[in-house]
């Protein structure tokens, strides 16, 4: 009897860790593929701000002499927002998917 109770004890085990298994799976999945676009979305927000920052220091001198230094500092600002408005949720995501895989690293038997 009580050998049987122990099997059944297993079986339920390996039941429940499948599914986590299974869960984990589909989550370590849509994962990736978020990621990535996300990580895409903030490759293609930065070349902006790169392209600016260059732009700006070639014209300098004439932003100077025009007076429109704080034009060029408010679009400066508004790209770095743009790019961190994509940079965000990838790092939230990954922070998210780090607690999951935690959690799944501590449920190992």
């Amino acid at each position: 009897m009580a050998l049987i109770n122990f099997l059944l004890l297993i079986i339920q085990f390996l039941l429940c860790w499948f599914a986590v298994c299974v869960v984990f799976g589909l989550l370590q999945r849509f994962y990736v593929a978020t990621s990535r676009q996300l990580r895409r979305l903030e490759s293609v927000s930065r070349s902006p701000i790169f392209s600016h920052f260059g732009e700006t220091v070639l014209g300098a001198s004439t932003i100077r002499a025009l007076g429109h230094q704080e034009r060029f500092i408010l679009e400066s600002e508004r790209r770095v927002d743009d790019n961190q408005t994509c940079y965000y949720p990838g790092i939230a995501a990954n922070r998210c998917a780090d607690i999951y895989f935690y959690f799944f690293v501590l449920m190992k038997p």
